[in-house]
């Protein structure tokens, strides 16, 4: 079988002295890719931490950690990294509280196939929903020749588990998302821990001291990024504008410049990072849902046909997505097309398990016109 991926020497720990061992994996079919997915998802919902390390090559995973790290002790963090659950762990934090976990379809990266994930999850905050991306790079394990997990990245910190695994070796210490941070690592994690515990400007200070080329590491730019918003839309956005020039055009970043775009107004951006997400993970009705609502607001001349056309492509690439039918309700109110309006509350109310209160819809200042209208009276009285 060919071998792909890694073929690299992993440092060993055996009788106290440095040993190698060669870690390598076969190709995975564009089937046999999706047929793993299909086992996969129900390990991750809710996420069984000891299904899913079965299904993770630890020595794999701690190859690739090993080739692009710049850690003193690379080696010495390869050969602990190879004999933990570490990646189990991490993908299950990622699925903890998720209401929804789907495979998307397969992306071809080189010659090889990756899983897209896309999950979902209610903010308690916001009372909105969540939605990330995640890609599985495979390989057919040389042992027993089973397709298993090599690393995966999350669209949420931009980083791969393999990035992720220096500060989550130690399985009785809270997980960390920082990353690999080489220099000044403790000063860093000082203005993590500062952002963590909501004392957002004191996390922002700390980090504005820092060295240029310390301030531009990932996880460094996604603490600040969360601290300012925290601070008001000034600073967001300018958190927002420097993570932008450190990252010029990344996918990783995408989706928070595209939420922080949206959140301080400006979607025309919105639109161009959302774009820049959907090519990324080769598309996603809940992208295109998104760019619809953006159109919406944005309210510039051809906006509201823009807004319909694209809540309706959402809707025919994934009929069951909720939020797709959320947004065309938002739109055919705004329109104030009041039939489609109540043709789409009966279809939330019988196909999604959403439940319309008046008391709740009245509250709202936007649907006054739409609770007064005929068609929603009529709709109401066929329901009583």
């Amino acid at each position: 079988m060919r071998l792909l991926v890694v073929s690299i020497l992993v440092a060993a720990a055996c009788k106290g002295q440095q040993g190698t061992s060669r870690i390598a994996v076969g190709p995975v079919s564009d089937a046999d890719a999706r047929a793993f997915g299909d086992k996969l998802v129900p390990m991750l919902k809710p996420c069984d931490e000891a299904k899913v390390a079965q299904v993770v090559d630890a020595g794999a995973m701690a190859a690739k950690f090993l080739a692009q790290s710049a850690l003193p002790d690379a080696k010495g963090a390869a050969a602990r990294l190879a004999k933990t659950d570490v990646g189990a762990r991490l993908l299950c934090a990622w699925m903890r509280g998720v209401d929804d976990v789907r495979v998307l379809h397969t992306k071809t990266v080189g010659t090889e196939p990756h899983l897209i994930l896309r999950r979902q999850i209610h903010d308690p905050r916001s009372g909105g929903i969540v939605v990330g991306y995640d890609e599985l790079q495979l390989g057919t394990s040389e042992k027993d020749h089973q397709v298993r997990i090599v690393d995966a990245f999350t669209y949420v910190q931009g980083q791969w588990i393999s990035q992720l695994v220096s500060g989550n070796l130690d399985a009785t210490q809270p997980l960390d998302y920082l990353g690999e941070v080489p220099q000044m690592a403790a000063e860093v994690r000082n203005a993590y821990q500062l952002q963590h515990a909501g004392k957002n400007a004191e996390a922002l200070q700390l980090i504005d001291t820092l060295p240029k080329n310390v301030r531009a590491y990932r996880g460094v730019q996604l603490v600040r990024v969360r601290a300012s918003a925290a601070l008001g839309k000034e600073s967001y956005r300018q958190a927002l504008d420097e993570l932008a020039s450190v990252f010029p055009n990344d996918p990783s970043i995408a989706m928070i410049e595209a939420d922080g775009a949206s959140a301080t107004g400006d979607f025309d951006a919105a639109l161009t990072w959302i774009d820049l997400v959907n090519t990324s993970i080769g598309g996603d009705a809940f992208q295109e849902a998104h760019r619809a609502m953006a159109h919406l607001q944005r309210a510039k001349p051809g906006d509201p046909e823009l807004a319909a056309q694209t809540a309706d492509k959402a809707i025919a690439m994934e009929p069951s997505l909720t939020r797709a039918w959320e947004v065309k309700l938002d739109i055919m109110i705004a329109q104030k097309k009041w039939a489609d309006a109540v043709a789409v509350m009966r279809e939330l109310e019988d196909h999604h398990g959403v439940h319309f209160d008046d008391a709740k819809l009245a509250a709202q200042p936007t649907v006054a016109e739409l609770l007064a209208s005929a068609e929603y009276k009529a709709w109401r009285a066929s329901r009583n």
